[in-house]
């Protein structure tokens, strides 16, 4: 890409806002800047270019430790329920006027219910609690 297009690229990000400046573009531009010390506003463009990279950096960390926390939960609701399979609960399904509704039981009493729609934060609450649930009742039946 030759300057003119880096620097109308530039302009419509940050001044015009009409465009999204992708990361790429954003370090072609700043390696430019970098190596040509007539261009026009060279520093100022440099500081905010970097502190758009920056931010774009932070972004992406953000969104993967986000990712993570969210296979965190989600591998241990599987896990939960996977013990709760090997110690006989059983899972149900109902569909009512476009609603869905899983229902977890052992031996006869419901453990969970789920309804759904319901986000993994929600989820995970419902397994924890249905998890206490269901070791109550085998420390009662172990009594």
């Amino acid at each position: 890409m030759d300057a003119t297009e880096m620097q109308r690229k530039y302009i419509a990000h940050f001044i015009s806002r009409e465009e999204t400046l992708s990361e790429r573009d954003a370090r072609e531009y700043l390696a430019y800047l970098s190596e040509n010390m007539d261009a026009a506003f060279r520093e100022r463009r440099i500081a905010q270019l970097e502190r758009y990279i920056r931010n774009l950096q932070r972004e992406k960390e953000t969104e993967k430790a986000r990712e993570e926390e969210w296979m965190t939960k989600a591998r241990e609701i599987c896990a939960t329920k996977e013990r709760w399979e090997a110690l006989g609960a059983a899972w149900e399904e109902r569909h009512d006027c476009g609603v869905g509704v899983t229902t977890w039981k052992f031996r006869g009493e419901t453990i969970m219910r789920r309804w759904t729609g319901a986000s993994l934060d929600e989820e995970l609450a419902l397994v924890r609690d249905g998890d206490d649930k269901l070791t109550k009742l085998i420390e009662q039946e172990a009594a």
